[in-house]
């Protein structure tokens, strides 16, 4: 699988109109199959509905997630914070016809402010999707690791002004977040902590970066990683792409057996 999507992001460099079939491809063969994007996202299928659920997608990027958390939450009402205005666009487009989708064109930090969002591009060919605040990031994503024939001149980074604000600020409840903004979870944390203390939301984190400071906070906060396992959530660390966290509180308030 590794192999197959760094050719395909290879042939996308020389085929530009690739990019957007590619992406149209997966959502509706996704949509259709009722495929999650990362398996991590069934978590939410072992989550009992409550009457109060609201769901944020913090990176909506191609939506992807809000898909995934539609095949397994239907009807409830989810907001996705996309900062990348053609990603907003695209999110927007594809959830028109859904009323309980929100798509909010800004980002979550630890402050309101307005900074540079650094977006990398290959032989012209522009990677939205991961955009990034670090422009470190956005110049070294490109490697022999992620493309085949890989020539660094043909690396560029442009730059975007991006508008940041704090989910404490937003006056918003939510029983479940997604959190994968490139390296700055943390900083969505801690503009978020009164929000995160006071609702105790489930939380599915990205592992990639290996940022310590995001598990330290959150183990502060009382959070914990757990999987489910026998038909009950169980304290416990897993080897996916994601960290399912959850306080005691929540854990406890769970039926014993699903």
């Amino acid at each position: 699988m590794v192999e197959l999507r760094k050719a395909i992001r290879t042939l996308q460099n020389f085929f530009p109109g690739l990019g957007g079939l590619k992406n149209d491809f997966y959502y509706h063969a996704r949509k259709t199959l009722r495929i999650a994007h990362e398996r991590d996202f069934a978590v939410l299928a072992a989550l009992p509905p409550r009457p109060d659920d609201l769901f944020l997608d913090v990176g909506g990027n191609h939506g992807q997630s809000v898909l995934s958390m539609r095949l397994f939450r239907p009807d409830t009402p989810i907001i996705s914070f996309e900062p990348v205005p053609s990603l907003y666009a695209e999110i927007v487009r594809r959830f028109a016809r859904d009323s309980h989708v929100e798509v909010r064109n800004y980002g979550l930090a630890t402050a309101e402010a307005t900074l540079p969002l650094y977006v990398p591009s290959y032989r012209g060919f522009v990677y939205d999707g991961i955009a990034t605040f670090s422009h470190e990031n956005a110049l070294n994503y490109f490697s022999d690791k992620t493309l085949y024939f890989f020539d660094p001149k043909h690396v560029a980074v442009s730059e975007q002004s991006c508008h940041l604000k704090t989910l404490d600020s937003l006056n918003l409840a939510p029983t479940f977040m997604k959190i994968d903004v490139e390296g700055f979870e943390h900083d969505v944390l801690m503009g978020g902590l009164e929000t995160v203390k006071r609702h105790e939301p489930v939380i599915m984190i990205e592992k990639f970066w290996n940022d310590t400071r995001v598990f330290t906070l959150l183990a502060e906060l009382g959070y914990a990683e757990v999987a489910f396992d026998g038909g009950r959530f169980r304290r416990q660390e897993t080897t996916g792409l994601n960290a399912i966290m959850m306080t005691d509180r929540r854990l406890a308030a769970l039926p014993p057996s699903m």
